[in-house]
């Protein structure tokens, strides 16, 4: 059975993209993702969040997108991020 682990993950203004937040994760893990809100500091209301597994950069992780209400600026959003196996370093990189 594999190990679940879960982390936060931040973010800033470097991964926003008009009325978005798009950005990778390094988990290093191959599972299905689940996540959710964790604070949501100056940016609009959240409309939905995306998270789907994906390989960036020859590098295992997960593809979030989280749509807002309004343009994505604000100070910094917070995702937890589950994810069987993880075994990454946590980087996050925008796309």
């Amino acid at each position: 059975m594999s190990e679940f682990k879960s982390t936060l993950i931040s973010v800033d203004n470097s991964s926003a993209t008009g009325e978005a937040l798009d950005f990778f994760v390094v988990t290093g893990s191959p599972h299905a993702p689940i996540v959710c809100l964790a604070n949501n500091n100056g940016y609009p209301p959240v409309r939905d969040i995306y998270a789907r597994t994906k390989i960036h950069q020859n590098k295992r992780g997960v593809h979030v997108t989280v749509r807002l209400e309004g343009t994505a600026t604000g100070t910094e959003l917070t995702i937890n991020l589950a994810q069987p196996d993880m075994e990454g370093d946590y980087t996050v990189i925008p796309l």
